[in-house]
Parts: C-alpha cells; sequence; structure tokens
C-alpha cells in the first residue's frame, strides 16, 4: 500500500483547492451518521449497560484522527471512565512518541499501558492514524 514514487502524486494548496470547488468542510450531520451506524454494530448493549459506569478504558488516537469520534461513541454508549493519552491526543504526522502508530504493534501501546497501571484501567484502545483499525 505504499506510495513508491511520490514526485507522480498530483498536489494543490488550500487556496487553489478552494478555488477549485475541490475543497468541503464535513459538517455534523456527516459525524452524526457515522455514530449513528457505529452504534448499529453494538451486538451486546446488556453487556455494555452492566459494565459501563465501573469499566476504566485508556484509550490514544496515536497522533490521528480517531480521537473525536472515538471519545464520542465510547461517551454515548455510556462509558464513563475514559481515560485519553494526552501525549497522542492531537493529530501530529510526524507521530512523536511512536516508532510505528500502528494498533497492532505492541510498542504503539507504550504510553496507554502506562496510564492504565496509573488509574488503574480495565482495557486500553488505540486506532491507527486514520481511524480505521482499533488495537
Amino acid at each position: 500500500n505504499a506510495v513508491e514514487k511520490h514526485d507522480t502524486c498530483k498536489t494543490m494548496g488550500l487556496e487553489e483547492a478552494k478555488a477549485a470547488d475541490m475543497y468541503e468542510v464535513i459538517g455534523a450531520a456527516i459525524d452524526d451518521a457515522y455514530i449513528a451506524e457505529l452504534k448499529k454494530q453494538v451486538i451486546h448493549q446488556d453487556a455494555i449497560n452492566q459494565v459501563k459506569k465501573e469499566l476504566k478504558i485508556v484509550y490514544s488516537p496515536l497522533h490521528g484522527t480517531g480521537n473525536i469520534p472515538a471519545r464520542r461513541i465510547l461517551r454515548e454508549l455510556g462509558f464513563e471512565n475514559v481515560y485519553v493519552v494526552k501525549e497522542q491526543e492531537l493529530p501530529d504526522g510526524e507521530f512523536p512518541t511512536v516508532s510505528y502508530p500502528n494498533p497492532e504493534a505492541k510498542e504503539a501501546f507504550e504510553l496507554g499501558l502506562k496510564l492504565a497501571r496509573e488509574v488503574d484501567a480495565d482495557l486500553v484502545l488505540a486506532t491507527d492514524p486514520d481511524a480505521d483499525r482499533l488495537g
């Protein structure tokens, strides 16, 4: 999946994209529809209801885009004790705290596990930078 020839990718600046009508901010309606679809995937709401007030969850977006939607879905499902890894909370394409921002890689969980020990968490979650994988 890696791009081999970066110089062949066409690029343009933000203002040029706006002028060409190729830039659009996705609004809250898209977020709402996405969250609604995620909720449809829940298969054991009864199990969630039994633990949602006590379960302590540590979450990291690994410097990617998952922060807002992941925290929102956890909140809307009723989880009250969600702790976010502050050092990895904001998007940063340099990924300064991990060598490889992949939730399938054990080393990506180093800061999350540290926080989990501090707050006595039951579960540690992380999403990859574009939030299409969860570990």
